[in-house]
């Protein structure tokens, strides 16, 4: 149980009854991290008339866990453990928005592997899982600590890059494609080679619309990459 004066403090709103209901956390001797949920009841004399409270506190420890794993389950994407398609949009936004307020640029770079689908096809679907967790962890060695990655979908990744210039982007676009290729991975003995190609994009957030308007013109510079032949960056001014 929490330390006298830990409850107490915590347990304040409920004495003042500015409050019903409170949540709060505590660290334990052992450095775990408790959670709690107390409640107010009012109780009522034979007049009917209130005469105090009694206060309920109830460890959901256990359901705070599992309320942050389900969460993190509905965020992430189960295989590579990046930012699934819906929360990385989500991030997406914001960065859009932040960036109108500061006047900052937004910068993105949209992925898609090389002829994913014959590495399934020549190797099997367990190497292609393989492949997408490799080129994970080969992106996570270059990309920059603000920097968000999620899974676009399939073989497809998607890079927000906050307060960063289109000549930037590219640079980390080039950084991603060549650590890429220099990458050598081996699946059941077999030599397999990956690469991708880029579309990038970046401006002031004044000239952004949407955040489907940054993926629209990342996702032209991508296909003009895979036209002239994939395995390459290209961008849009």
């Amino acid at each position: 149980l929490p330390k006298e004066n830990d409850l107490v403090l915590n347990l304040q709103p409920l004495l003042a009854r500015e409050a019903e209901q409170v949540d709060f956390s505590v660290n334990t001797p052992g450095s775990s991290l408790l959670h709690f949920r107390a409640n107010a009841y009012p109780i009522l004399t034979k007049m009917g008339v209130p005469g105090g409270i009694a206060i309920l506190v109830r460890d959901v420890t256990e359901t705070a866990s599992l309320v942050r794993q389900l969460n993190h389950l509905a965020s992430t994407d189960e295989l590579t453990g990046l930012l699934n398609r819906r929360c990385l949009l989500q991030f997406g936004e914001s960065e859009l928005a932040d960036a109108r307020m500061t006047g900052a640029p937004v910068g993105i770079i949209l992925i898609d592997l090389d002829h994913f689908k014959q590495i399934n096809d020549n190797y099997g679907h367990s190497a292609g899982d393989i492949v997408l967790k490799e080129v994970v962890l080969c992106f996570r060695k270059v990309l920059r600590a603000n920097d968000i990655l999620g899974r676009y979908g399939g073989d497809e990744f998607v890079v927000f890059l906050p307060r960063t210039t289109l000549p930037t982007a590219i640079q980390i676009a080039e950084r991603l494609r060549q650590k890429l290729t220099e990458r050598n991975l081996q699946v059941d003995g077999q030599n397999i080679d990956i690469s991708a190609s880029f579309g990038v994009f970046a401006a002031a957030a004044d000239r952004i619309g949407q955040i489907d308007m940054l993926l629209r013109l990342a996702d032209q510079a991508l296909y003009k990459a895979k036209a002239e032949g994939r395995n390459r960056v290209v961008w849009i001014e």
